[in-house]
């Protein structure tokens, strides 16, 4: 990749959260509407039946009371918090450390929900860092 001159950023093994602002989460939850819908149609579907199933698993947009569109913009968003939240706790917890356990991410994601608060624009990283939830050094 570096003779192409094309930089790569791994995530860690068994982590797909860290993957995009919370891609994965919107992905399971597409693919659960998915089969639950398939497993309420008796016998084999139609090329046509399955792209339009595909299709209204993959479906998002604003809250509308009463849809059943998988992925509404309130749900994308506890999504992307969601996975912001776990890429500070990998911030936090990889100074130095070649081995992170499990149990330790999820106790350092719990304290950093506690700690923080919402406003109008997000997550606030900068009163994290400045209060000392978490350390970028």
């Amino acid at each position: 990749m570096r003779g192409l001159g094309v930089e790569v950023e791994m995530s860690p093994i068994c982590h797909p959260e860290l993957a995009g602002a919370g891609v994965e989460y919107c992905w399971g939850k597409s693919k659960k509407y998915f089969r639950k819908k398939r497993s309420a149609i008796p016998g084999s579907l139609t090329e046509e039946a399955f792209e339009r199933l595909v299709d209204d698993s993959l479906r998002g947009g604003a809250d509308v009371p009463g849809s059943d569109a998988p992925l509404q913009l309130t749900s994308v968003l506890q999504f992307t918090r969601k996975a912001h939240f776990f890429k500070l706790a990998y911030l936090h917890l990889s100074g130095g450390a070649t081995t992170i356990s499990l149990a330790d991410i999820e106790a350092t994601v719990k304290t950093l929900q506690k700690s923080t608060y919402k406003e109008h624009r997000g997550v606030k990283t900068k009163n994290m860092l400045s209060e000392g939830a978490i350390s970028l050094a």
